[in-house]
């Protein structure tokens, strides 16, 4: 099996993107988003994926994204115009504040003329901060209502390195928030931290996978089972404990694929080199999407050891590429696992449970098939049609 990406094809599991949105819907959306792939993570993708299926829908969709190196100007990708604006960007993988400032800047600069061409009926922001600036300015300069989508690490105490920026600039994003007409949050956990910090109610729509029926190879080799991490390389992701618990391992018929890049990546380098694990321990960089599909084909358990996530991404790409989960017990990665069927939920930052799940799913490669096996039916909970049908609902709340 094959699982659909939303950038190829899809069509034949995906008839919902042949409806048309009721006539009386606004049409026309500004989508802002500081990432878009090829660069950033998973909410640029997501992104990506709402844009290709709202506008098969009958919406009209315009993003305003970073441009990075030779990548700026206007183009046409399925269906939706992506502006990719000039800005600082310096990696595909990470950016830092300068870097989105710089993007606030550009956006705000080309919105007059984004305004008068396109003439968004409401503007779909993509993080709080920094698009949410973006689609605030807009709002009272032009009186054009904006809604939130935000991917976690636009609220408080999700990501560790966002703490200060919190205290020092919580009235601005009390006023983001507040003058938005809608949210959206990945799961219940962050519906209640926007409700207990800015006083509104988000609606809970996570995120989604594409899925084929079909067959894919379950085989598991038990003198070398592959692990996969997939993502930044900053404390959030935590990556440091993953490596530091399996140093401990008493299981050593392992492999650990690290994908991703980030200001923690040479100290992780060391780390490893001073565990004894640098045979054992691969970091590949950061990825393209068709590569990532390889490691999720090949790989047999997804390691997410996380402080916190929304709906990672990479969590249910891998499940509908047949891998086997084991994460942290945070919100969004809870909703990923059936427990015992799928993969395992460690208590996050317990190394002994950890090592304990760990060993649990290693130590027999016929039911760590079985695991895979059931991933590709979990992963259908989270098809990206009924995802899109209920971001069509929300929007169907901005009526012209």
């Amino acid at each position: 099996m094959e699982f659909v990406d939303a950038w190829r094809g899809g069509e034949k599991c995906l008839g919902i993107c042949e409806e048309r949105v009721n006539a009386r819907v606004a049409k026309k959306v500004l989508c802002l988003n500081y990432e878009y792939p090829p660069i950033g993570g998973g909410a640029g993708r997501v992104t990506r994926v709402l844009g290709k299926l709202l506008s098969r829908m009958g919406y009209k969709i315009c993003v305003l994204t970073s441009g990075f190196r030779s990548m700026v100007g206007v183009s046409e990708e399925y269906g939706c115009r992506v502006v990719r604006l000039r800005t600082l960007r310096k990696h595909p993988g990470y950016s830092n504040t300068l870097e989105k400032i710089s993007y606030v800047l550009s956006a705000i600069l080309y919105t007059h003329k984004v305004i008068q061409e396109f003439k968004p009926d409401f503007v779909h922001a993509h993080f709080a901060i920094p698009s949410g600036i973006v689609a605030y300015y807009i709002k009272k300069r032009y009186s054009i209502p904006y809604m939130i989508s935000s991917h976690g690490g636009d609220l408080p105490g999700f990501t560790p390195e966002t703490r200060v920026y919190f205290r020092l600039f919580n009235s601005v994003f009390r006023v983001v928030w507040r003058n938005a007409s809608e949210a959206v949050v990945l799961n219940s956990e962050l519906a209640e931290v926007v409700r207990k910090h800015y006083r509104i109610h988000a609606h809970v729509i996570p995120n989604g996978v594409f899925t084929q029926k079909g067959n894919i190879g379950f085989d598991v080799d038990p003198g070398n089972v592959k692990l996969l991490f997939a993502g930044r390389l900053n404390r959030q992701k935590s990556v440091e404990f993953l490596i530091r618990a399996l140093s401990e391992a008493k299981f050593r018929n392992w492999t650990l694929f690290i994908a991703g890049d980030g200001p923690l990546r040479e100290k992780l380098e060391k780390m490893v080199r001073d565990s004894g694990l640098s045979g054992r321990v691969v970091f590949r960089g950061w990825l393209g999407d068709s590569e990532l599909r390889d490691y999720y084909r090949s790989c047999d358990i997804l390691c997410l050891p996380s402080v916190n996530e929304g709906i990672p991404m990479v969590g249910l790409e891998a499940m509908a590429g047949g891998m086997a989960l084991l994460v942290s017990d945070n919100g969004g990665n809870r909703e990923l696992v059936d427990d015992g069927r799928n993969g395992f939920v460690f208590r996050q930052g317990d190394c002994e449970d950890f090592l304990s799940k760990f060993g649990e799913i290693i130590s027999d490669p016929v039911r760590l098939e079985e695991i895979k096996r059931y991933s590709i039916r979990k992963a259908r909970d989270f098809d990206w049609g009924n995802i899109a049908r209920m971001y069509s609902e929300v929007y169907e709340k901005f009526r012209s």
